[in-house]
């Protein structure tokens, strides 16, 4: 498996101008209610579009302390990461989640791959994060230990309204079951990301 290297990310800018980019950033987990084709196709056409296009493009897939970080669009262009998050998702059936050192590896990546200029102002035109996890990522608190935690370091809520989007794709039988009051979490009041996208993806 192939550890987080930042020093790759660096020289890290968006191609084009980035006042009139979306910036993505997709956070993969892979469990067995993943539906691999579906995602692998999805991921490969994310990938394919930002090398036609410049798209810049953050792919972060969650395994403890061997995550994969593959970007596209933003000055390194990492086909063999990308690779790397394919094969593992077609030849494992699950990958474990460290909350704690998830949160280490991304506050890292948005210190390379910043979204503010010098002056505090916001650097693209938009931003979405895709988050493809399961009722058991809920179910464990990764909510609210992963996505509102990032959230709160990196101070998603100053944002300017209208730049950012959050996206939860889900997996598995069923609906996503959560408390539609608090939906990240009591540990932190994220205002700005109270009202995800809810997609079930299969």
């Amino acid at each position: 498996m192939v550890v987080l290297t930042f020093s790759l990310l660096v020289p890290c800018f968006a191609i084009g101008d980035p006042g009139s980019q979306e910036l993505r950033f997709i956070y993969i987990t892979n469990t067995i209610d993943t539906p691999t084709a579906s995602l692998t196709k999805h991921l490969k056409q994310v990938y394919k579009d930002g090398i036609n296009y410049g798209y810049p493009t953050i792919f972060y897939l969650s395994n403890m302390n061997s995550s994969v970080v593959a970007t596209v669009g933003l000055g390194h262009d990492d086909s063999k990461a990308f690779g790397e998050i394919i094969n593992i998702l077609q030849t494992s059936t699950y990958n474990n989640v460290d909350a704690n050192q998830d949160l280490e590896n991304i506050k890292e990546i948005f210190d390379v791959v910043d979204f503010l200029n010098e002056d505090g102002t916001f650097k693209y035109q938009s931003m979405v994060w895709d988050f493809f996890i399961n009722q058991s990522f809920w179910d464990l608190g990764y909510n609210d230990k992963i996505i509102a935690g990032i959230c709160y370091i990196l101070d998603i809520d100053s944002l300017p309204d209208g730049c950012f989007r959050m996206r939860i794709q889900y997996s598995g039988s069923g609906d996503l079951t959560y408390d539609i009051r608090k939906p990240l979490g009591t540990r932190l009041d994220c205002t700005k990301i109270g009202n995800f996208d809810l997609i079930k993806f299969e």
